[in-house]
C-alpha cells in the first residue's frame, strides 16, 4: 500500500515548516482560525451557505461521525464511522433502511482496494419539526485543482477557547525527537498560534483550499494525539487542504469523520469530499490543532458517477413507484 506521508514528500509537498508531518487518526470536527486572534464561532450558516443544514451526526453509542444529508433520504458518510443507524440533522432523528447501505469502489487497474472508505445509505425520518432539506445536491464530477477554495462543514469537538495559544517547538533535531511547551525555552525555533480541541461537540464551518491532489493508496496513521495507531480500514482516493493561520481557515479535530467539504464549479456549490482522516506535526501536543497540520478530504468526483447511479431522482423515483417506463433519461450532474 501506499503510505500518505511518504507520497506527499516524493511531491515537495511538505515544506521545511512542515516536513515532521504524520498522519494522524480518522474522524473530524471542525476547528476554526481567528488569523492569530479570537477565532469565530461559524456556528450558524454563513451568508453564501454551500449546505450548512445538509450535514448532521451519528451520535448513538459507539458513534461519533458525520454525515451529509445527499437528498431523498440519502446519507453519504465515511465507512470507518461506526454505529451509523442513527442520523441527527438539524434537531430530527432518521433511521437508518435496512438493506440499502452501499459501500462505494475503487477504480480498478490502480492497485487500490475494490472497496473504498465512502457509505451511502438511506434513511427515513423518525422525531423532530425542522424542515428536512428539499432537492438533490450536486456531487462534483471533476477532481478541484491545488489553490481551489472550499468550505468544511462538520459536527465533532471543537476547541475549547476561541482564543489561540502559543506552542513553541524545537525542530533542529531528527523529525521524530521534536520537542514542544506552552512556554519558551532555550532551544526553541519555532512557535505556532493554535487550538486545543477537545470542547464540546457543535456544528461549525470554515474555509481552507486544497493544497495536493490525485493521492492514492491506504491512508497510514501512527499514534498521535493520544490514539492508537490505526489506518483506514480500505484505500482511499482524495486530496489534502491546509491549517492556516487567517481567520475563518478550518481543519478536522478528532471524533467526526464524515464532514463535507463544498466548492463552487460555474458559481454554484457543489459537494466535492468528505473529511476523512488528520495530518500533524511529530509529538505535536495532544488534542491541538496548529497552522501546517492538514486534513484529508475525499475526491467524490471519482465516486460521482457510481452515486448518481445509486440514487433516482425524486420525480424518477415517483415514476418508478407508479411503473411509468423511462425513455432518455439524462443523468444529474
Amino acid at each position: 500500500m501506499i503510505n500518505l506521508f511518504e507520497r506527499l514528500s516524493a511531491w515537495g509537498w511538505l515544506t521545511a515548516a512542515a516536513v515532521s508531518l504524520t498522519v494522524a487518526c480518522p474522524g473530524h470536527a471542525i476547528i476554526i482560525s481567528g488569523g492569530g486572534g479570537s477565532a469565530p464561532l461559524n456556528n450558524t450558516a454563513p451568508l453564501d451557505d454551500p449546505g450548512f443544514d445538509r450535514v448532521g451526526s451519528f451520535e448513538t453509542a459507539g458513534g461519533n461521525g458525520s454525515g451529509v444529508y445527499l437528498g431523498d433520504g440519502w446519507v453519504l458518510s465515511a465507512n470507518h464511522v461506526n454505529a451509523r443507524d442513527i442520523f441527527t440533522l438539524n434537531g430530527n432523528t432518521y433511521q437508518r433502511i435496512n438493506g440499502t447501505s452501499v459501500r462505494l469502489d475503487n477504480p480498478t487497474g490502480q492497485g487500490l482496494t475494490t472497496k473504498s472508505d465512502l457509505v451511502l445509505a438511506r434513511y427515513e425520518f423518525v422525531s423532530g419539526s425542522a424542515p428536512t432539506p428539499q432537492g438533490m445536491l450536486t456531487i462534483n464530477t471533476s477532481t478541484p485543482a491545488a489553490g481551489t477554495p472550499g468550505v468544511l462543514i462538520g459536527t465533532g469537538q471543537t476547541q475549547t477557547s476561541q482564543t489561540a495559544s502559543t506552542y513553541y517547538a524545537d525542530t533542529t533535531t531528527d523529525p521524530q525527537s521534536w520537542t514542544w511547551d506552552t512556554a519558551w525555552f532555550s532551544d526553541s525555533d519555532r512557535s505556532y498560534d493554535g487550538f486545543i480541541n477537545t470542547g464540546a461537540r457543535d456544528k461549525r464551518w470554515g474555509e481552507t483550499d486544497v493544497t495536493a491532489i490525485n493521492i492514492n493508496g491506504d491512508v497510514q496513521f501512527s499514534q498521535f494525539l493520544d490514539f492508537s495507531s490505526n489506518s483506514l480500514d480500505a484505500d482511499q482516493i482524495g486530496f489534502v487542504t491546509l491549517f492556516e493561520d487567517e481567520l475563518n481557515s478550518a481543519m478536522g479535530a478528532p471524533a467526526d469523520s464524515g464532514a463535507g467539504y463544498f466548492i463552487k464549479v460555474n458559481g454554484e456549490w457543489v459537494l466535492a469530499g468528505l473529511a476523512h482522516a488528520l495530518f500533524g506535526f511529530n509529538n505535536q501536543p495532544a488534542n491541538t490543532a496548529l497552522p501546517g497540520n492538514a486534513t484529508f478530504v475525499s475526491d467524490l468526483s471519482v465516486y460521482a458517477d457510481q452515486i448518481n447511479a445509486i440514487i433516482p431522482e425524486p420525480a424518477t423515483a415517483l415514476l418508478l413507484a407508479a411503473g411509468v417506463p423511462l425513455i432518455g433519461r439524462r443523468r444529474r450532474r
